[in-house]
């Protein structure tokens, strides 16, 4: 989006959101649902959208992409944020810090999925967490849905995990695998 094109409230506007955002560390998708953002952030988009509307000739859309852009993301500290079925924390080596026994591996390697574990889109219960599928398997909704199937019919099923990612357990939302 060229500058020249863009009025000078709403640049201010983009510029103060995306400020709170690194500040924050929030990526511009969790804005539009609420999730994990400060009040003071959620106030600011807000208005961001009022001065978005008053300009009929400029996209919601394209707005949060150039947002997107702009907004750095801090690997080494705490991002939280929804996938399909589970909100996540992501940080550089969470996995390993909050479960040692991962200490050994890397994203993709394959990792057993308990028999009795719950299991959805994104992830698989383990202890007092979910292991986020690496992106790759989540993607293929009908691939995960099948594993699930066949891991129901007592075969041992072991997938790929990244360990940038862990799930909170209390945010998990049941897709019908």
């Amino acid at each position: 989006m060229p500058t020249d094109e863009v009025p000078p409230d709403l640049l201010e506007q983009m510029g103060t959101v995306a400020s709170l955002c690194e500040e924050e560390n929030i990526r511009v998708k969790s804005l539009s649902f609420g999730n994990f953002a400060s009040e003071e952030l959620i106030e600011e988009y807000k208005s961001l959208k009022s001065i978005v509307a008053d300009h009929e000739a400029i996209s919601r859309v394209k707005v949060e992409r150039e947002l997107a852009k702009q907004i750095e993301i801090d690997e080494t500290r705490e991002c939280r944020y929804y996938l399909w079925d589970i909100a996540v924390v992501q940080k550089r080596g969470i996995l390993k810090e909050t479960y040692p026994e991962f200490t050994g591996g890397n994203s993709g390697d394959l990792i057993e999925v308990p028999p009795e574990a719950d299991m959805n889109k994104d992830s698989f219960e383990y202890q007092n967490h979910y292991l986020i599928l690496c992106s790759r398997l989540s993607q293929n909704y009908r691939l995960v849905g099948k594993l699930n199937q066949v891991r129901a019919e007592a075969v041992d099923l072991a997938v790929p995990i990244t360990y940038s990612k862990i799930g909170l357990p209390d945010t998990t939302r049941q897709s019908k695998l």
